[in-house]
């Protein structure tokens, strides 16, 4: 039985045909803000969700993860050390 040639899983994992247009375009025009750091209180973000989910902006909580969002309940609980 013959062995199998190895072949680079890149070359694997190709399309068949290029990118639309308009992909490369999205992508060369989202690259350009890679350098900022988003929006430190993320409101611009809760505006948008609650918007879009047709609630008040003060019932909208974003975070850095699952811990940070944990943290937000127990922060407005505990009293200041």
């Amino acid at each position: 039985m013959p062995r199998a040639r190895w072949r680079s899983p890149a070359l694997l994992q190709r399309a068949a045909l290029p990118p639309q247009e308009s992909v490369v375009e999205a992508i060369t025009r989202a690259v350009a803000g890679v350098n900022r750091y988003p929006e430190m209180t993320g409101e611009t973000l809760t505006q948008a969700l609650a918007r879009r989910w047709g609630v008040e902006a003060e019932q909208v909580v974003v975070g850095n993860g699952s811990v940070a969002l944990i943290q937000h309940p127990a922060r407005r609980r505990l009293p200041a050390r």
